[in-house]
């Protein structure tokens, strides 16, 4: 797991994280680097669409499918009880999901379910933390590459 986090942090692949708005400053750093592709969208969406739980709507379907043309192909979601509509968008504009799965839940409802014991706010600031050091250990390699690049010429 470590590592499939490290490549999508170190190719910059655009990552769209899903969770409950207790986590809002978790979320928007991690969200941060999708935000280019969002300054288009802000006539379509509000800025708390991953933070609330999104309604079944033709609306709905309208801002997936744009999120996927503009080349959004990855979605975390934090909180999979919270977010359920959310992953049937995010299912049917054909993103690649990830996130935490309750022992107690069905574990097919994401492409790549990391177990937890619980749905508990405990395990989520867990994922979210070893998220952002894990994404702050791939730009510490990214600038020590670059620079050892940048020293040799």
């Amino acid at each position: 797991m470590y590592y499939l986090f490290f490549n999508l942090f170190f190719y910059k692949i655009d990552i769209l994280a899903f969770g409950s708005s207790f986590f809002k400053t978790e979320l928007l750093a991690l969200n941060w680097q999708s935000m280019n592709k969002f300054k288009f969208m802000w006539r379509y969406t509000r800025p708390i669409l991953t933070l609330k739980s999104n309604k079944i709507t033709i609306y709905g379907d309208f801002i997936f499918n744009r999120l996927s043309l503009l080349g959004m192909r990855f979605g975390l979601v934090v909180d999979v009880l919270y977010h359920s509509k959310t992953i049937y968008y995010l299912r049917r504009a054909g993103f690649y999901t990830v996130g935490l799965v309750p022992v107690n839940h069905n574990a097919n409802t994401l492409d790549f379910a990391i177990p937890a014991s619980s749905d508990s706010l405990l395990t989520q600031v867990f994922l979210l933390r070893f998220l952002t050091t894990i994404k702050q250990n791939t730009a510490t390699t990214r600038y020590h590459n670059t620079r050892g690049i940048w020293l040799l010429s």
